[in-house]
């Protein structure tokens, strides 16, 4: 069976603490103010062992008015309500707002428990009950079973004990058990010489011993020293459990009631809250637009301002989608129960259920924003999916940005999106390490966007084999991140509509040699049906290039100083860059070129030389060459870097060639 949490509820002095006395045999009002005043005040905690050999957990509630937060919020987990009602008072003010509280929030299951059946006469026990039975027709509790008990006398104990041991067994929960640990914080102890405990109904999850820690909204991180079960030690607490556990490092004046310790980043505080509001239908208020009221959620409380969706007010009875504004943040997830409670007089007047935990602002009275509160509030991820690509279509998005927006379940997400990916819904751009999707309308546009650019690009460098990234990534991606460029143009390349191209040489039939291979650090891009055409001019301008090259052999030039007049230097740096896309061109260091021809001749006198030597210096490069220093040093960097040579103590001085090549296992000779 799993872990069961029994709550009480009731109006004031209707024996809720010593009904728990009478089934445990432990007195939950600990506090000596309220064995002073004979009233509780806080929460108090225990355990109730079940015929099975199962520990249920005891949350028992105060019944005065002016402690309902503390009631609200040991509601909070609980799965089995015992509803006391004394037979000799009948419902009270406070029965009828528990009563409300327990809807809104949703406890499973409950007993209606009628006691001081001692203090009736017999032959009027049975029409008292039937006359309470009556007046909680059309509340959530009319289907309860009612049994009716003494504490003092100890009648009825028996049947009750086995009502909840039956009722425990039958529980329909929705606690996600192997998920995070998310424990909202009712109780908080310092004893002395141990440190600073926590306690709460743990609702998801295991902690065990040793487990990181952060404490929401403040985000302090700690570990678990120790974990308690129901007052016993233990190695790991579950969902569904009462747990306490012993902080690390934290100083009691550090957390309070209404925090929340979990599993470091796995919340985010929030101070908006998107939920279905529904008013009480007993309530004699009216919550209009923009009221302010008190927000109980979890174990916390705040004041929030309610911004109604449809509606300008909610009367009695009414519903309504709303986003709660809240003056302090808090965490919370998607199906939370709330309730809120008007703030003069303090009155419960309502609750619901949280839609969604991260939501931004909204327009009101807008039939989008309505639907997609819809969608949200009865999951339909397919449509929210699509709503929401439809609101991002300045970019592709990720699976883990949608989950981190509306928080449902990355399995859910995910399974949803593959269905959707394999009916053709969107389209799927697969970078490096995520996944991105986007509304075909969207990437239309952009390919648009992509291909007027291409065709700009083209028309001004025809001699260019096709667009650098960066010149794309300014002109069409300017607020996209790297990997989502990336993963488009690879989308755009997959789909045949672009090619990639890293301006490899051409190889004429023959292998190239290593000293011959143009260095491109990334790719450039062009439109599929692109193509480089040399015209007359190129074949003249190759020929001029090269010849002066060659003649000028190892004594290197600046490739600018064979500009002509006739030539827009644009137009120059285009040629001279398609040159080297072809092999008809080496780039040396910076703005030094050399032929093939040369760069071959440097290569053989350099195999020559590493027969006999370990080592060459720039003096002996120099040498070997026959030129100046001011070419040998270029050429020696130029070397290095298409590893024919390698640094070897002096930066003047480097290794053999032939011998650096073994040691590798290859050769570039």
């Amino acid at each position: 069976m799993q872990p069961v949490i029994l709550g009480t509820a009731g109006h004031i002095d209707h024996g809720k603490t010593q009904l728990i006395k009478a089934l445990t045999g432990r007195d939950t009002d600990t506090m000596k103010e309220e064995k002073q005043r004979g009233i509780t005040i806080d929460l108090g905690f225990t355990y109730f062992d079940l015929p099975d050999g199962a520990r249920a957990g005891v949350i028992d509630v105060p019944g005065h008015e002016k402690f309902l937060p503390n009631m609200v919020a040991g509601v909070c987990g609980m799965d089995l309500v015992l509803l006391t009602i004394a037979m000799d008072e009948g419902i009270m003010p406070q029965t009828r707002e528990h009563v409300n509280i327990l809807d809104a929030l949703q406890v499973p299951a409950g007993i209606v428990v009628l006691t001081k059946y001692d203090m009736v006469e017999l032959e009027e026990a049975e029409r008292i009950a039937q006359g309470i039975q009556a007046e909680l027709k059309g509340t959530v509790c009319h289907e309860w079973p009612f049994i009716m008990v003494s504490s003092l006398t100890g009648y009825g104990l028996d049947v009750l004990k086995q009502e909840i041991a039956k009722r425990a067994k039958t529980l329909i929960r929705n606690r996600n058990v192997s998920g995070r640990f998310r424990l909202p914080v009712d109780r908080v102890l310092s004893p002395k010489g141990i440190g600073t405990v926590v306690a709460g109904t743990l609702l998801s999850g295991h902690i065990h011993v040793n487990d990181p820690v952060e404490l929401y909204p403040s985000g302090i991180r700690t570990r678990v020293k120790s974990v308690q079960v129901h007052g016993a030690s233990a190695e790991e607490g579950v969902a569904g459990q009462r747990v306490a556990i012993l902080l690390s490092g934290v100083d009691k004046d550090q957390v309070k009631r209404g925090d929340v310790a979990a599993y470091p980043e796995s919340l985010t505080p929030t101070d908006r809250l998107d939920v279905r509001l529904t008013i009480f239908r007993d309530c004699g208020r009216v919550i209009k637009n923009q009221s302010r009221v008190h927000l109980h959620i979890g174990t916390a409380e705040t004041i929030c301002r309610v911004i109604l969706m449809s509606k300008e007010e909610l009367h009695a009875g009414e519903s309504d989608y709303a986003q709660l504004v809240c003056e302090h943040p808090l965490t919370a997830k998607k199906k939370d129960c709330f309730v809120i409670r008007f703030l003069s007089p303090l009155e419960s007047v309502g609750g619901g259920s949280v839609i969604n935990e991260f939501p931004g602002k909204h327009k009101r009275k807008t039939e989008t924003v309505l639907a997609e509160f819809s969608d949200e509030e009865h999951d339909q991820t397919p449509e929210l999916v699509m709503r929401w690509l439809e609101k991002h279509e300045h970019r592709p998005v990720r699976a883990e940005e949608f989950v981190d927006t509306h928080r449902l379940q990355d399995e859910k997400i995910l399974e949803t999106l593959s269905e959707m990916t394999s009916r053709q819904q969107f389209a799927v751009l697969h970078g490096k390490k995520n996944s991105y999707y986007w509304t075909f309308e969207a990437e239309d546009e952009k390919w648009q966007e992509v291909l007027h650019a291409l065709n700009d690009f083209h028309g001004q460098h025809p001699f260019l084999q096709g667009a650098p990234r960066l010149y794309l990534k300014n002109r069409c991606f300017a607020t996209w991140d790297a990997p989502r460029v990336d993963a488009y143009l690879d989308f755009l390349v997959c789909e045949g509509r672009i090619v990639e191209v890293w301006n490899k040489p051409e190889q004429n039939g023959q292998e190239m040699d290593a000293c011959c291979r143009a260095e491109q650090s990334e790719a450039v891009y062009a439109k599929s049906d692109f193509t480089v055409v040399p015209d007359d001019k190129m074949k003249r301008f190759t020929s001029r290039i090269l010849k002066a090259l060659q003649r000028n052999g190892v004594n290197l030039v600046p490739i600018g100083t064979l500009m002509t007049k006739a030539t827009a230097k644009e137009e120059f740096e285009d040629r001279i860059a398609y040159l080297v896309s072809i092999g008809k061109l080496i780039p040396v260091e910076g703005e030094y070129y050399t032929a093939p021809l040369v760069a071959k001749e440097i290569r053989e006198k350099l195999a020559e030389y590493g027969k006999e030597h370990e080592k060459i210096t720039f003096a002996g490069l120099r040498d070997l060459m026959g030129t100046t220093r001011r070419s040998a040093k270029p050429f020696m960097a130029w070397l290095d870097r298409e590893g024919l040579t390698r640094q070897s103590g002096s930066r003047r001085q480097r290794c053999d060639p032939l011998r650096y090549a073994r040691s590798w296992g290859r050769s570039h000779f």
